[in-house]
């Protein structure tokens, strides 16, 4: 028992009850916002909306609640962004390399870039 928790035990009464605990993970749609860039700008500093069930969130958590979210999706987003441009694989402005491929979360080759189809392929790259 928490040394903190002692004063409870002179207040309440508490009774243990065999039950299941189900947790289940909240239903979350995130979805990019619409953004434009300039050629030649660096890619990033992406937004989302989150949309969720807030009916469980108590009214005076909401906002912490959408900050912890927004804060914990962005912190997993590689933001070594690709694209090619004349023909050129480039990463942030230079050229790829090995070691980028280690951390890269997708590579679109220049077809799909042209015709807007999601193709991925990273053996076109290693070898």
């Amino acid at each position: 028992m928490n040394p903190a928790d002692a004063g409870f035990l002179e207040l309440y009464n508490y009774d243990s009850v065999s039950a299941v605990l189900n947790i289940s993970r909240m239903p979350l749609l995130i979805a990019p916002r619409d953004t434009s860039f300039n050629y030649g700008d660096k890619i990033g500093g992406f937004q989302f909306n989150y949309t969720y069930d807030q009916s469980n969130i108590a009214d005076d958590e909401k906002t912490v609640f959408s900050s912890s979210l927004n804060q914990a999706h962005t912190s997993l987003i590689n933001n070594n962004a690709l694209a090619f441009i004349d023909d050129q694989l480039t990463i942030n402005g230079r050229v790829l390399t090995s070691n980028d491929i280690l951390t890269m979360a997708t590579l679109t080759s220049s077809k799909a870039v042209a015709n807007s189809k999601a193709v991925a392929n990273s053996k076109a790259v290693a070898n």
